[in-house]
């Protein structure tokens, strides 16, 4: 019977489908899910103009992303009347100031749209945008208009991604029911709330304390090296805060009663000291080397840690009541099963899991690799070192091992400190070649660098690519790519025009180094028999 229900629906849909023109091989067409909701969808890389559309039923949505759309005009969506939006991945230049200001608002609830070249968001100054619960923005600059959020006043959700955006004004995160907050790839450098702080890349939050609905603030892949301590004053509601792919080395200080959950992997903390047992850390992925014990690992999850420094302190952080040293760790909370040790040398690329205790305890040297931070009361953790391996039955040969190991250590401790030097350098990498090729209306684009180089500091250097193309005017983004794996060595962009000039251009963001910028020509051409791409030998900036 439902089966019978869902094609009279289908029919229906069919017959009531606002688009002008169907085509539902290479152009846009109308549909129905399985769980009844109905959809206009065009065809990725299909269109370069938004179809015309007839007064038809409310359907739940339209999927227009992934084509060559430039321009959106007061005629758009005039006719139209649809629940949610979908305008990524598109060439969008130009957006009529009145396009959505018609009687589109009194449906719409979601609007997820991309534009290039920091775009404006004076678009939403005109109409009421009553139903709106969820909007999602990328390329626009929002340091203007931002007055224009006023209006929201059922936003529930709000996401800002690839934007220029140096503060956040009460308009915007006072609103009432805005819960969540994502603010990603914006390049934002420092968060505060000194409403006199206007320098760029500095993100200023004007608001007055205890006055934000928001509950999940999401700051992922910026470039924050430190957070203010009031920020949780000024989100008394907080319980999610996401601070992963950042550049920070110290864990913020927290000044909260309730339960909260910070993500902080892929930053650059090496040193682990909790405050409090109401916030649970997520540390995966950073260069942490030693850690303060506290009164629980419960609310600490770290996961693929491989810059252990593995001796009495890790030992005295794991098990500080021990009756029988020689077992093995094993997975031990924390830590996961790939959890590795970095230092003292005889203990390099070893699991955390294959070791005992006792030979954590018999290295308990004061001298520490460079990078890594001193635990406090080291010397009791040395006098517990010693009653440890006094009271307990030992073998004849540990304190010749012992002895052995410190020699080593001492002897070794310029190769190990030359190698973190060497990881932390970020500042020595340079590219050794970059060029492209063109095949089947695909761009690929390669690169290499000094082989010389320590994979290891590449967690410390963020890739993105760039297509532009030169117009009369000015110079224009075409393709935008996400932060990518330096790993690849390569990325294809799909879908390029032929016969055309391009730059491709190589962004690198290193840490405490600011971003580089390369860029080569590209001139595509096809051929009869085979498809080439000319480029300049020439790094242009």
């Amino acid at each position: 019977m439902f089966h019978y229900y869902l094609f009279f629906l289908f029919i229906s849909l069919i017959e009531s489908c606002p688009l002008k023109t169907v085509d539902s091989r290479s152009g846009c067409y109308c549909g129905i899910e399985i769980d009844g909701t109905n959809y206009i969808q065009c065809q990725p890389y299909s269109i370069e103009i938004i179809p015309e559309f007839t007064r038809s039923y409310i359907y739940d949505k339209l999927n227009l992303s992934f084509n060559f759309i430039r321009n959106i005009t007061y005629e758009s969506f005039n006719k139209l009347r649809v629940k949610k939006i979908y305008l990524q991945n598109n060439l969008i230049e130009f957006i009529d100031k009145q396009s959505f200001n018609n009687n589109l608002l009194n449906y719409l609830e979601e609007l997820h749209i991309d534009i290039l070249n920091n775009g404006s968001l004076e678009v939403f100054c005109y109409g009421t945008w009553q139903k709106l619960r969820i909007l999602e923005l990328s390329g626009f600059n929002l340091n203007k208009h931002q007055s224009c959020f006023e209006k929201f006043h059922r936003l529930e959700k709000l996401i800002i991604k690839n934007s220029k955006i140096n503060f956040l004004s009460s308009y915007l995160y006072q609103l009432p029911y805005l819960h969540e907050l994502s603010l990603i790839n914006n390049q934002i450098e420092y968060l505060n709330f000194d409403i006199n702080n206007n320098n760029d890349n500095h993100l200023t939050l004007s608001s007055s304390p205890s006055s934000s609905s928001i509950k999940i603030f999401n700051l992922t892949s910026n470039q924050i090296r430190t957070i203010s301590n009031d920020l949780f004053q000024h989100m008394p509601l907080l319980h999610t805060l996401d601070l992963s792919h950042n550049f920070i080395e110290n864990l913020p200080l927290i000044n909260q009663n309730n339960l909260l959950n910070i993500n902080l992997s892929y930053n650059l903390i090496n040193y682990i000291q909790l405050n409090d047992n109401q916030t649970n850390y997520d540390l995966s992925y950073n260069p942490i080397c030693t850690l303060e014990k506290s009164q629980s690992k419960k609310n600490l999850f770290l996961k693929k840690i491989t810059q252990l420094h593995c001796d009495c302190r890790l030992a005295f952080y794991l098990n500080d009541n021990l009756i029988n040293k020689s077992k093995i760790i094993g997975i031990n909370q924390p830590f996961d099963n790939e959890t590795k040790c970095s230092t003292p040398i005889s203990f390099h690329g070893l699991f955390l899991k294959d070791l005992t205790y006792e030979q954590l305890f018999s290295t308990c040297s004061d001298v520490l690799p460079v990078h890594c931070r001193e635990v406090n009361h080291f010397q009791q953790i040395q006098n517990y070192t010693n009653y440890i391996m006094e009271t307990t039955t030992t073998t004849t040969t540990t304190t010749t091992t012992s002895a052995i190991q410190s020699t080593k250590n001492t002897t070794q401790i310029d190769k190990v400190t030359q190698k973190l030097n060497n990881r932390l350098a970020v500042s020595s990498f340079r590219l050794t070649s970059f060029y492209t090729s063109y095949e089947n209306h695909s761009l690929t684009i390669y690169w290499d660098f000094d082989p010389t180089f320590s994979l290891n500091s590449l967690t410390f250097i963020q890739f993105q690519i760039i297509l532009e193309q030169e117009s009369s005017s000015n110079t224009q983004i075409i393709r935008r790519s996400g932060f990518i794996s330096p790993y690849l060595k390569q990325y294809t962009i799909h879908h390029i025009p032929s016969n055309k000039n391009y730059y491709v251009c190589l962004l690198l963001t290193r840490s405490s180094f600011g971003t580089d910028k390369y860029c080569r020509e590209a001139r595509t051409k096809i051929t009869t028999t085979t498809t080439t791409t000319t480029i300049s030998n020439t790094i242009l900036s």
